[in-house]
């Protein structure tokens, strides 16, 4: 009895140690090594007109990523990822939030239901659109979504539109990290803030780098970064940390409360979230 114990001990560990190994699976590369295999870019929008029009990120197999500023008061970045660091953010876009399997219409046939529901519907205009390009071996989907962020925050519930939305702030936040000592200064933050958290507002889980924002001001001095997270019941979480040298970091926690705009009288009121 306890052999057959044993061997069902190992033969479920096994079958575990394949599960492991199957998601950690390299992903295929196009044999093209300058093939563009992330794409990043904003088109369209209310401001300034464009002075660069390359993506604002460009990776390619070799690992090779190219970050431009469209305004073109930046000079354009060039930067390598090693072959690991490619396969982890691969994996995180294409495994994890499923970006091959992210329709378009799916999304917008649930924004519409929730429309529906709602009793509104809504336009926007003057919207940049963000543009997410994805290839590897044997698959390749290009997805142009108008004001993802804005829509992202009013239907946090439509599964497709947050995963979107997660890979357009990871890409995001890749910009910020591939600049010398900002990944290590998020790493920090996060970990200044969810000390925070615990004593603040130990009820709400912890923040996570997909609530990171931003990152202003110099590495060597003084800088504030930002976590942001839309909670449950439509506020926001508002976490800044700054740090200077020599000082431990100070963290502020803003929940503001969300806008609601409500029509109508008794049974036929509605409302709804701007």
């Amino acid at each position: 009895m306890r052999r057959q114990i044993l061997l069902a001990a190992v033969l479920s560990f096994a079958a575990s140690l394949s599960s492991y190994a199957q998601d950690r699976a390299a992903i295929p590369l196009p044999a093209d090594k300058s093939a563009n295999i992330v794409v990043l870019d904003y088109r369209g929008g209310y401001g300034p007109e464009r002075k660069n029009q390359a993506p604002r990120l460009t990776i390619q197999a070799d690992g090779n990523a190219t970050v431009v500023d469209p305004m073109g008061e930046l000079p354009t970045r060039k930067y390598k990822l090693s072959g690991a660091e490619v396969q982890d953010l691969l994996r995180e876009i294409v495994s994890e939030e499923n970006f091959f399997k992210i329709d378009h219409a799916e999304i917008s046939r649930a924004i519409e239901e929730e429309e529906r529901k709602a009793g509104v519907s809504r336009s926007v205009f003057d919207a940049t659109t963000t543009v997410i390009r994805i290839k590897t071996a044997d698959r390749e989907q290009e997805l142009r979504f108008n004001d993802l962020g804005g829509w992202a925050n009013r239907y946090p519930t439509i599964q497709p539109l947050q995963q979107l939305s997660n890979v357009k702030k990871r890409l995001e936040r890749l910009i910020e990290e591939l600049r010398p000592g900002v990944r290590e200064l998020i790493a920090t933050a996060l970990n200044a803030g969810n000390e925070a958290m615990k004593r603040e507002h130990p009820s709400l889980s912890p923040l996570t780098l997909n609530d990171f924002r931003f990152t202003g001001g110099e590495v060597t001095g003084t800088n504030t970064t930002q976590f942001v997270r839309i909670l449950a019941d439509r506020s926001t979480l508002l976490a800044i940390v700054t740090r200077s040298p020599g000082m431990p970091p100070q963290v502020t926690i803003k929940i503001e409360p969300a806008i609601r705009y409500c029509y109508g009288e008794g049974d036929a009121r509605k409302c709804f979230f701007p």
